[in-house]
């Protein structure tokens, strides 16, 4: 009895190891989130939580797994999500170590940690990046008959902000809070699908705008035509406004939406940006250390065939070490790999990234809205 406990012990102790806990207390399951325990990948591989399988994030990973993960011995696994929920993912679910988020995303905890939320402080406080990727443009859209024209407009008016785990929201809820020092009171907060929101704002009048953050051009507003403008125009960031100047106190860069990005646009609309961040954790176990650095150097070597064979979003992301925005720091173990020769890269202190320039008949409106799919 005693030697088959003995045995028991040490099998907990190897499966510890393997999977090589965050520096916390918590224990992989059961956890607050009520996520499952385990990802989707076999048991020798890792998972990168990322977004919809119809969007970047997901495809950013894939080209992970196909041209980075390999070379560092690692089988990685694609597996979908949104900015909140991965955070959640990859601190509880056995087998992610790697996350794809938005800067903010650390300031979204950081405002519950504040308001006594018991587990935010534990889920961001081992979160560390490996690479700030792309920017990501903030799409304030009205009514075009809408006496709105800029972001400090949106004071009281009631909003959409995608799905209620989705970065738009989390990211539009911080905007306004740093704009006007307070909540989007309930009642002003609209959840909704894309083809929801847009009716919301272009046909039915339900809500007054609509904050969408996705790189630009976003595909499906991309393919509509000039037409749409008598319906949709996109409010500007005002940066002689007091109000507008406070959201660059977050993790957030001034930015354009270039015309040549939309048919609707007859000129460049002033924006901000977020960027998207590839993450992983603050790790103690020596396995998963060794194959975070060695994701890191292969990530270095393999850098150009994924900026000519990956996603195109790979193609505006640069191999730097450069300051992070919003109390972000770096991994410990990612620093070290890109002090070797497969990096060598040298932290700068710059962080400001470039200005990237249902079957039913259907109403004219809808067509022109590309809400007749």
């Amino acid at each position: 009895m005693i030697h088959k406990l003995k045995k028991q012990i040490i099998l907990v102790i190897v499966l510890l190891g393997i999977i090589g806990l965050p520096q916390s207390s918590y224990a992989v399951c059961p956890n607050p989130a009520k996520i499952p325990c385990s990802c989707e990948n076999h048991p020798r591989g890792y998972c990168i939580a990322t977004g919809n399988k119809k969007f970047t994030y997901y495809k950013i990973g894939k080209s992970l797994a196909k041209y980075v993960a390999p070379d560092a011995g690692i089988n990685l696994m694609s597996v979908e999500g949104g900015s909140i929920i991965n955070v959640k993912k990859m601190r509880w679910q056995y087998g992610i170590k790697f996350s794809i988020v938005q800067s903010d995303v650390l300031e979204y905890y950081k405002g519950k940690a504040k308001k006594g939320d018991k587990h935010a402080t534990d889920l961001i406080s081992p979160l560390r990046v490996i690479l700030p990727l792309y920017n990501e443009e903030v799409h304030i859209l009205a009514h075009a008959d809408s006496d709105m024209e800029y972001f400090h407009d949106l004071k009281g008016k009631r909003i959409a902000l995608g799905s209620a785990n989705g970065g738009s929201a989390m990211t539009g809820i911080a905007l306004y809070n740093y704009m006007f020092g307070e909540e989007i009171t309930p009642q002003n907060v609209y959840f909704s699908s894309f083809d929801d929101a847009l009716r919301a704002i272009a046909i039915d009048k339900t809500a007054d705008a609509w904050i969408m953050v996705v790189g630009q051009p976003a595909t499906r507003f991309s393919q509509l035509k000039a037409e749409a403008k008598q319906y949709l125009k996109l409010l500007k960031y005002d940066d002689s406004n007091h109000q507008d100047k406070r959201i660059l106190k977050g993790p957030y860069y001034k930015a354009l939406i270039n015309k040549e990005s939309y048919k609707l646009l007859n000129q460049d609309v002033p924006t901000i940006a977020v960027k998207a961040f590839l993450i992983t954790q603050k790790y103690t176990n020596s396995w998963t250390k060794k194959r975070i650095k060695n994701f890191t150097r292969s990530l270095c070597k393999n850098f150009d065939i994924l900026q000519s064979k990956g996603h195109p979003k790979w193609k505006q992301v640069k191999l730097e070490y450069s300051k992070l925005p919003g109390g972000w720091e770096y991994s410990d173990d990612v620093k070290e790999a890109f002090q070797t020769a497969d990096c060598n890269l040298q932290a700068s202190t710059s962080h400001q990234p470039p200005i990237i320039n249902n079957k039913r008949s259907c109403s004219m409106t809808e067509k022109i809205l590309g809400l007749c799919q």
